[in-house]
């Protein structure tokens, strides 16, 4: 297993990570990515759907509910992207194909599904410390 820090924010409290996503001409968009271990799936902003090269799911949006919020249900596309984690350090994973929910809003979240489904998470917020652990077969470590 290896590591990818996570940066700690007290305001709002949340943990972060990059995100790299695949776009259309082939490179790699980064995108800050909230850590949310209440989310059944990623969601990314709807407006990157211009910009990413991703497969619909399906054609049709459909109606979700994130974290089981009441009265908190959004339409959203499901697609599949790939993406990559990386760190300040310059730490990476390899390229991970994952499910996401594209909606309005200007978040993206990191969710279960793909992802923290497959990840040791470990935030230590008195110490503003944490980091996601991703099996060695997902993770390169970038050229210094």
């Amino acid at each position: 297993m290896t590591r990818i820090q996570l940066q700690i924010v007290l305001a709002p409290a949340e943990a972060q990570v990059f995100l790299r996503i695949k776009q259309i001409d082939g490179s790699h968009k980064p995108v800050l990515a909230v850590v949310d271990t209440g989310a059944e799936i990623s969601l990314l902003p709807s407006t990157l759907m211009t910009s990413l090269d991703y497969r619909l799911i399906s054609s049709e949006p459909i109606i979700a509910q994130q974290a089981g919020i009441a009265n908190q249900l959004f339409e959203a596309y499901v697609a599949n992207v790939k993406l990559y984690l990386e760190d300040t350090l310059g730490n990476q994973t390899v390229e991970l194909e994952v499910p996401v929910l594209f909606a309005d809003g200007d978040t993206a979240i990191i969710g279960f599904e793909g992802l923290l489904d497959r990840a040791v998470l470990h935030i230590d917020m008195p110490a503003l410390t944490g980091y996601i652990e991703l099996p060695d077969y997902t993770f390169i470590r970038a050229a210094r």
